[in-house]
C-alpha cells in the first residue's frame, strides 16, 4: 500500500506533538525539582508520595506542639521552683518564730517578712506568659490565679484544668500547671493559713501552737509542689524523647520522598537535549514532506 505525503506528515506531526508533550513534562520536572507531579507521572509512586507528605505533616505539627509544651513547662517550672525558694525561707522563720526566744518586736519583725514573702508567693502565683496569660489559673487563663480583698483574704480564682497537647499518635502531654492541689488540696488554703500566723504573730502571746500548725501546712505545700515539679521534669523529658523520635522519624520519610521523587537532573538534561534534537528534526523532516507534497499538486 502506498503511503501518501500527507499521510507521512501526519505521521510526523503526531510525532512531533508526542516529543512536544514529552519535553514539556522534562521541562516542568527540571523546574520543579521532583519526578513525580502529578498521578499521570508515576501513580504508584505519586500515592506513596501524598502518603508521606501527610506523614511530614503530622509529624511537624506534633513539633510544634512539642515545643509550645516544653515552652509552657518550662515556665512552670521556673515560677514552682522559686516558689520552693520562697516556701524553704518561710518556713526557717517560722521555725524561728516558734523557737520561744523571741520578744513581740522580734516577732513583729518575723511577720513583716514573712507577708513580704507571702506577696512574692502571690505575685509568682499570678505569673504570666508572654502573651499575658496567667500561667496557674486553670481553664480561667484570663484571670489572676490568687485575688486578696480589702479584708485580706486569699482566693483561688482557677480550677484544675490542664491543657493537653497531642505530641503524637494517640499520645497527649499535660502542657498547663494550676494551683488546685498545691496550695488549695482538700478545701485548704495556704495563702489564708499564712496570713493568720502572720496576723498571730503580732496578736497572740503563745504562737507555738499557730507556728506548730503552720509548719505541718508548709512541709505538706512543700511536698505537694516538689511532686508536681518532679512531674514537670518528667513530662518534659518525655517530650525530649518524643521529639527526638520525630526527628529521627522526619528525616528517614524525607529522604524516602527524595529517593521516590526527585529527578535526576544529569540524567533529564540529557533527555531534553534529546527531545530537542528529535523534534528540531521532525519539524524539518515535515517541512521538506509538506513541501514534496506541494510540489507534486503543481
Amino acid at each position: 500500500m502506498r503511503v501518501s505525503s500527507a499521510q507521512t506528515a501526519a505521521l510526523m506531526v503526531q510525532c512531533l506533538q508526542s516529543n512536544y508533550a514529552e519535553y514539556s513534562e522534562v521541562a516542568e520536572q527540571m523546574s520543579t525539582g521532583l519526578r513525580v507531579n502529578s498521578p499521570s507521572d508515576d501513580a504508584v509512586s505519586y500515592t506513596r508520595l501524598q502518603s508521606l507528605s501527610s506523614q511530614q505533616a503530622k509529624i511537624t505539627q506534633y513539633q510544634e506542639n512539642i515545643e509550645t509544651a516544653e515552652s509552657m513547662l518550662s515556665a512552670s517550672e521556673t515560677q514552682f521552683s522559686s516558689m520552693s525558694d520562697v516556701m524553704s525561707e518561710l518556713r526557717q522563720l517560722a521555725v524561728q518564730a516558734g523557737n520561744g526566744t523571741y520578744d513581740s518586736d522580734d516577732l513583729a519583725s518575723i511577720a513583716e517578712e514573712m507577708q513580704s514573702l507571702l506577696d512574692t508567693m502571690v505575685d509568682l502565683a499570678n505569673a504570666t506568659d508572654s502573651d499575658g496569660t496567667y500561667l496557674f489559673s486553670g481553664s480561667n487563663s484570663d484571670d489572676a490565679a490568687i485575688s486578696v480583698d480589702s479584708s485580706g483574704n486569699y482566693t483561688y480564682q482557677g480550677d484544675d484544668y490542664q491543657l493537653s497537647v497531642v505530641v503524637s499518635e494517640g499520645v497527649t502531654v499535660a502542657a498547663s500547671e494550676n494551683l488546685s492541689d498545691i496550695f488549695f488540696s482538700g478545701g485548704g488554703n495556704f495563702f489564708n493559713d499564712m496570713s493568720d500566723l502572720i496576723s498571730g504573730l503580732s496578736s497572740s502571746d503563745d504562737v507555738s501552737t499557730l507556728v506548730s500548725d503552720m509548719l505541718t501546712s508548709i512541709d505538706d505545700t512543700a511536698t505537694d509542689l516538689n511532686t508536681a515539679i518532679s512531674s514537670i521534669g518528667a513530662r518534659s523529658n518525655e517530650l525530649d524523647a518524643l521529639n527526638s523520635a520525630h526527628a529521627e522519624t522526619l528525616l528517614y520519610s524525607e529522604s524516602l520522598s527524595s529517593e521516590i521523587g526527585d529527578m535526576d537532573y544529569s540524567e533529564a538534561a540529557v533527555r531534553s537535549e534529546e527531545l530537542l534534537t528529535t523534534i528540531e528534526a521532525t519539524q524539518s523532516v515535515i517541512s521538506k514532506v509538506l513541501g514534496l507534497s506541494l510540489f507534486d499538486e503543481i
